[in-house]
Parts: structure tokens; sequence; C-alpha cells
């Protein structure tokens, strides 16, 4: 995507987070290939704390990852609605840019 890093800490939870939400939401079934791309893609658009993220409750968390898969235009890769996760950090951003 793009030449997109995730870069330490938040590399793993990004990870951890695709996981947690493959086993709790199961949206796409048993795929967290689909989970991983849209996280990735929102991050690369808005910058996300995926730490952050983590550690939600069900709630805040389905929201966010629900969210993402709902607003997320696949063809730019750009959120969409005016959709913002409440995981959003514009300065994480800067780590893909």
């Amino acid at each position: 995507m793009r030449g997109v890093k995730l870069k330490g800490k938040n590399m793993a939870a990004y990870h951890k987070c695709a996981e947690r939400a493959k086993e709790e939401l199961g949206h796409y079934g048993n795929d967290d290939f689909s989970y991983r791309a849209d996280l990735h893609s929102a991050h690369y658009d808005v910058g996300l704390d995926f730490e952050k993220l983590l550690e939600f409750d069900g709630f805040d968390f389905a929201h966010d990852v629900y969210g993402i898969s709902k607003h997320l235009n696949r063809l730019t890769l750009k959120l969409e609605n005016c959709f913002l996760p409440r995981c959003s950090d514009p300065k994480l951003r800067e780590e893909v840019a």
C-alpha cells in the first residue's frame, strides 16, 4: 500500500487489533486479511493509534473497526462521510509519510 510502513509498538498493536477483530467481530468471517487491509488504509489516511484501539472496550473497538469498514473507499483508500475513528491521531500519520 503505497510503501506504508508501521513502526514499533504501533505495528505490534496493529496485528493484535486485526486478530481481535477477527475473533470478536466476525464481520468478514474468518478473514483477518480484510481487517488488516482496512486498518492499514485508514492509518495511511488519518493516522491510527493501534495501542489505543486495542485498549478500547468492545463497544468502542467495534465502533472504530466497523466504521472504518463501512466508510473506507477502497478505490481512493480514504475514509468518507466525515467518519473519524476514535483512535485516530494525526501525529501518527507522519510515520507513514
